[in-house]
């Protein structure tokens, strides 16, 4: 009933309740699955929302009221920005002072209203924090046999297709192993994804060839018996290292509803995570790299990759678990590193500490695997050499 009461307005002078936009956007998406059109990415997030209802609180955002107001004084608007101001939340990432996009859960279905009439496209993936539109070729593996095979995924590239993006891992592997070239639920070979990286992030992507042995790696990742190394560059020395050079996170995660793909810590209702961290050094150090004389062990050649500026911070995460961005928010938030990772379009920061104008990525590689092979019993150690 509250709904009825609030009427949004466009700039082209249209309104209507978010009851009634509801209800349209409701209509319009089920003629859309009727006739069998594309749906877009943005669509389907509006769709996701409605699912679940639109949450409390929505066109309550200070961007709505701003537009509402601007059309009720016969105004053109002519640019608008968000920012956080003040201490970040301790659920979630925010950084004072730093631009946000509009959250998904409550403005992604009222703002492409507005906004008709004062652009030509209307937000569609400007609600995305990341596009990865371009299409990226997938390198030679770094291990391959009949039955699995290890890729060195680049940054910006799928592990799975997405809502928008086509082109991933998986899908080149089936147009590669699938003689068909189309999945089947019946077709037992082909590209069977065990694990997946985030789209900005690189190395170590393991893939089984068939459903046996994809189901034998999964069951080696639930009983933690492959051993996975990632090494990260941050945007600042991280907190905990004024007094130790290594360490344990254990903050839980769960998704942020009103804002996906973001997560948030939740004591309550977050899935349990355990991190293991190790500072390497400073990107810039020469000699060992930056490294504590203690620790500088063999196969470390990420000492020597110095391509970054002064004031990276170079560290080493062994993840046990394998929750959605637990690094990036195991490093980010202030009970974790309180130390973004570089490049990082979700919880990192706008050129705060003057080095995010050294990259042009988020900085999070999946160094290596380690596992026992689950047909041969080899014990395979793998590594993605590091792009940075």
């Amino acid at each position: 009933a509250l709904f009825k009461l609030y009427r949004l307005q466009t700039y082209n002078g249209d309104s209507c309740t978010l009851d009634e936009l509801i209800e349209q956007f409701r209509r319009d998406f089920e003629a859309t699955a009727t006739t069998g059109s594309e749906k877009t990415g943005s669509e389907q997030n509006h769709w996701d929302n409605l699912q679940r209802f639109a949450p409390s609180g929505t066109a309550d955002c200070a961007a709505p009221k701003l537009l509402q107001e601007a059309y009720r004084q016969k105004l053109r608007p002519l640019a608008l920005a968000e920012f956080w101001w003040g201490a970040a939340p301790r659920s979630g990432i925010r950084h004072h002072r730093q631009l946000y996009p509009a959250c998904r859960g409550k403005c992604s279905l009222v703002l492409p209203y507005m906004l008709k009439g004062l652009c030509d496209d209307p937000l569609s993936d400007r609600l995305d924090v990341s596009s990865g539109k371009a299409v990226l070729p997938l390198p030679d593996p770094l291990y391959e046999d009949e039955y699995l095979a290890v890729f060195n995924k680049p940054s910006g590239m799928l592990s799975v297709q997405g809502k928008e993006v086509v082109d991933s891992v998986q899908s080149i592997l089936d147009s590669r192993w699938r003689p068909s070239g189309h999945r089947s639920s019946q077709q037992k070979s082909g590209a069977f994804m065990v694990h997946r990286l985030d789209m900005d992030t690189s190395g170590c992507l393991l893939v089984a060839r068939d459903r046996d042995t994809q189901r034998q790696l999964q069951a080696l990742f639930q009983s933690r018996k492959i051993i996975k190394l990632y090494h990260a560059l941050l945007s600042r020395k991280p907190g905990r290292c004024l007094h130790q050079h290594t360490g344990r996170i254990t903050l839980p995660l769960r998704a942020d509803l009103e804002d996906r793909p973001r997560q948030q810590v939740c004591f309550e209702h977050g899935k349990s995570c355990l991190t293991y961290w190790q500072l390497l050094g400073e990107s810039d150090d020469s000699a060992t790299g930056g490294l504590p004389a203690n620790n500088v062990n063999e196969g470390r050649e990420a000492a020597n990759h110095n391509v970054v500026g002064k004031g990276l911070y170079r560290v080493e995460f062994k993840p046990v678990t394998g929750r959605s961005h637990q690094l990036r928010l195991h490093a980010a938030h202030p009970d974790g590193l309180d130390a973004p990772i570089a490049g990082d379009p979700l919880y990192g920061v706008d050129n705060q500490y003057g080095v995010e104008d050294q990259v042009d990525r988020l900085m999070l590689h999946a160094y290596s695997l380690e596992f026992e092979h689950p047909v041969t019993g080899e014990r395979l150690h793998i590594r993605a050499p590091l792009p940075f």
